[in-house]
């Protein structure tokens, strides 16, 4: 019975130690991915953390123009930035699945192998050495080693929950950066589509230009006008050529530029819908201090910020406990066997060690004052963080206000300009009118379709520059959900 006891202890002792060690350890420990986002396209849903899926390859070529909608979905799928973020937070996952190893009972296995040379001398010690008798021995076997830390006044856990906040923060960071790409992405797509409607107002302004100079060259052949009208009408005409020339450029620039924040090369080859007219309100704008609240509540980068904050918190309670003594255990069981086929049957030692911290040359203070400053950086850091929220979105908020009724001004400034140029050409042709009469209700028809043209690129910039800085320009339907 003895020895049968001998033999259970062990076995009590381990499934003892792995029945406590259970305690407070979740699927972190390993799965750690399975707490940051799937891939880098997908938004983080911190209640239900999604599985992992393959990723969807770029739609091919298509007959029909690109909606932003589109584009945004290639950029998710092919932006080198969300990819690095996800990595980012993958990192973090991981090392918080690491922040938990001390949770658990340590085992290691070894196998050893001892040769060993002695000598026996065979009558009194004072004899001559060459009488010595050597003797070898071989000694191996397995040996299994158990160590695990019983009570540390929650130093593991604190310094756990430290790592949790940075994997927090990783996957806020992963969450903005999903953010600012469908951001950069919709100006790219509304910059573009302005410059090709600037290239179509040149072509009209082009147009306007030549029906200019061929009415002064028409009053040059009748008589009744003098060859400086000719003169400056065609300068007007090739100035406004030279600007169509430079424009082109510039559609190609802003095609290159969208390419390549979607994660494309800028050399493909596609079409987007061109800048659409519209007919702005804003009767269902929030006041601001209503938007303020939802911007507080949801900004991702905001909540990467307090993030931080709870993660240095915590970093500043394993500090201060890391000064507590801790309760360890350790079993070591193992077998021996000897020259000439004996061996011990089994061996093991199990024993409890309390250690306390007395004097490390002052680091556990210092540790303590740097988590500390830490701590307080990142309080600075959350409040600086609020202030640009509530600038940016009073900076917003009057911006598609100004979008919304320049807009307006513009429609009708077209209106009034094309009207105007129509009445100076008469005159012009009936001989009661200069040259610089229509020459300058030309210039202001050309500035009128620019001035359209950017008043509509503006509404739509404004309106996604506000769903930005609200931390809504992505799925809503997430913005509820709580932490685990």
């Amino acid at each position: 019975m003895k020895r049968y006891g001998a033999e259970v202890l062990p076995c009590g002792i381990l499934g003892l130690t792995l029945l406590c060690s259970g305690c407070g350890i979740n699927r972190a420990s390993w799965d750690p991915n399975s707490y940051s986002q799937p891939n880098p396209y997908t938004y983080w849903n911190f209640k239900n953390p999604p599985r992992d899926c393959e990723p969807i390859a770029p739609p091919p070529q298509q007959e029909l123009p690109f909606s932003l909608g589109e584009l945004v979905d290639i950029a998710l799928k092919s932006s080198p930035q969300t990819k690095s973020s996800w990595a980012q937070a993958k990192l973090a996952a991981a090392q918080y699945g690491e922040s938990q190893n001390a949770l658990y009972p340590q085992l290691t296995g070894q196998a050893n192998f001892n040769r060993i040379r002695s000598i026996t001398v065979i009558g009194p010690f004072n004899v001559d050495p060459k009488q010595a008798v050597p003797y070898y021995m071989n000694i191996w076997g397995p040996q299994m080693n158990l160590s695990y830390l019983i009570f540390d006044f929650g130093t593991v856990r604190a310094t756990s929950e430290a790592a949790r906040m940075a994997l927090y923060f990783a996957n806020w960071t992963q969450n903005q950066a999903i953010q600012t790409l469908v951001q950069t992405i919709t100006s790219d797509y509304y910059n573009y589509a302005y410059q090709r409607q600037l290239e179509d107002s040149l072509v009209l302004d082009l147009e306007t230009a030549f029906i200019t100079l061929d009415a002064a060259k028409v009053g040059l052949m009748s008589g009744v006008k003098d060859v400086s009208d000719v003169l400056q009408a065609e300068t007007q005409y090739l100035q406004t050529n030279l600007q169509l020339i430079s424009q082109r450029q510039q559609v190609v620039n802003a095609l290159a530029q969208l390419m390549a924040d979607a994660g494309l090369p800028a050399n493909a080859k596609i079409e987007t819908n061109k800048l659409p007219v519209v007919d702005p309100s804003i009767d269902t704008l929030q006041d601001i201090d209503a938007l303020i609240e939802v911007a507080l509540t949801h900004r991702a980068d905001l909540n990467a910020s307090r993030s931080q904050l709870e993660a240095a918190e915590w970093t500043l309670k394993a500090a201060k406990r890391n000064m507590l003594p801790k309760l360890n255990y350790t079993f070591n069981l193992g077998k021996k066997y000897f020259s000439g086929g004996v061996n011990d049957g089994y061996d093991f030692n199990s024993g409890f060690a309390l250690t306390f911290p007395i004097f490390q040359g002052f680091s556990y203070i210092n540790m303590i004052r740097e988590a500390r400053a830490q701590k307080e950086q990142a309080e600075a850091g959350l409040q600086q963080m609020e202030l640009q929220v509530i600038q940016q979105i009073v900076s917003a908020h009057q911006g598609v206000k100004t979008a919304h009724d320049s807009v307006l001004s513009a429609a009708d400034y077209l209106k009034a300009a094309a009207e105007q140029y129509k009445v100076a050409l008469s005159q012009y042709k009936a001989g009661t009118a200069s040259i610089l009469t229509v020459v300058t209700a030309q210039s202001s028809l050309a500035n009128a379709r620019a001035t359209d043209a950017q008043a509509r690129s503006y509404w739509f910039t404004a309106l996604s520059n506000l769903a930005y800085t609200t931390g809504l320009i992505t799925d809503p339907a997430i913005a509820n959900q709580e932490a685990p």
